[in-house]
């Protein structure tokens, strides 16, 4: 899973993206190395109870953070 921070320029607010990376069974199956040709499988993750936020650019920091506080322990 990687979590990416990006910054809007124009107003400077920060969001973040959410992914999973990993193998296809395919990839695993064939010992296929992973290369810019042949890169491992990524997806987009929605954030539990955040579903309608802004896809294209991410989900706000505040909001990011107010969905993942409670399981993080804070």
């Amino acid at each position: 899973m990687t979590l990416t921070l990006w910054r809007n320029p124009g107003n400077g607010q920060y969001f973040v993206r959410t992914r999973f990376v990993a193998q296809t069974l395919d990839q695993m199956r064939d010992a296929e190395r992973l290369t810019a040709a042949t890169p491992p499988a990524s997806q987009e993750l929605p954030v539990p109870g955040r579903e309608t936020a802004a896809r294209k650019i991410g989900y706000p920091w505040r909001e990011f953070h107010l969905a993942i506080e409670p399981a993080a322990g804070g």
